[in-house]
């Protein structure tokens, strides 16, 4: 499937980001679908299950059977199960998902004047990301 050394560099990648991205006490949904059969899968969790080295290895396992995996963009209520706006805890993140002309995007949104910059950017797939903004304070 994958060589060891690049699945260790890209959970350290995904350990790093959830770590940055939420605090510690944090609960987030990990949403998972794969187009071609259709099929989901959801699991909500502390950040720091998600960070254990066997729910990484689960969900690049997951993404290797074509699953994509979408992680929650801020805190869920701890023990809620649904990814709903009313089980937000706290917003940690505002986004703007790019589907066409993402570089380009990226650098209008860089280059605009005022506009903070993006504290990380996803390149999701070929032309697509997603810019998301770490927030404080912001109320659902």
């Amino acid at each position: 499937m994958t060589n060891a050394p690049a699945a260790a560099v890209r959970s350290a990648i995904a350990r790093d980001f959830f770590s940055r991205a939420f605090g510690p006490d944090d609960w987030v949904a990990v949403f998972l679908k794969a187009y071609d059969t259709k099929r989901v899968m959801q699991r909500v969790a502390p950040i720091a299950t998600f960070c254990e080295a066997r729910w990484l290895t689960w969900l690049r396992v997951m993404n290797h059977f074509r699953f994509n995996v979408y992680v929650s963009v801020n805190a869920i209520t701890p023990h809620r199960r649904e990814r709903t706006k009313a089980a937000v805890r706290e917003v940690r993140h505002v986004f703007v998902d790019v589907d066409r002309h993402g570089p380009r995007v990226l650098d209008q949104v860089v280059s605009a004047p005022g506009l903070p910059l993006p504290s990380y950017v996803v390149h999701s797939s070929p032309g697509r990301l997603q810019l998301l903004w770490r927030t404080q304070g912001f109320s659902a």
